[in-house]
């Protein structure tokens, strides 16, 4: 991008966050945090681990959890036009992964 054109901002509508067993609670509530203060609304938490999505939206209460999804569960979030993607993600989170 030439250096005198402006540049655009925009919060992405969805953070997929891929959680590792070195994620401190207090290093998770950050980013989630940081998250909110760019306007991010909705954030699915991928555990490889235990196989899951955890789907949180924003409200002025904070943040929410839509719900949790294993397997082959689709994903539905808020609105529910990530339904397709969830569903790939579920299926391959649901997969072993290596060490």
């Amino acid at each position: 991008m030439p250096q005198n054109q402006p540049r655009t901002e925009v919060a992405p509508e969805l953070m997929i966050e891929v959680l590792s067993p070195a994620d401190t609670a207090s290093e998770w509530l950050e980013k989630l945090r940081d998250y909110h203060q760019i306007g991010v609304q909705k954030v699915w938490a991928v555990d490889p681990q235990s196989a899951s999505v955890e789907v949180l939206r924003w409200s002025e209460a904070g943040w929410q959890s839509v719900g949790v999804f294993t397997g082959d569960q689709p994903i539905r979030s808020h609105g529910s036009r990530n339904a397709l993607l969830g569903s790939l993600v579920g299926r391959h989170a649901s997969k072993k992964l290596p060490p």
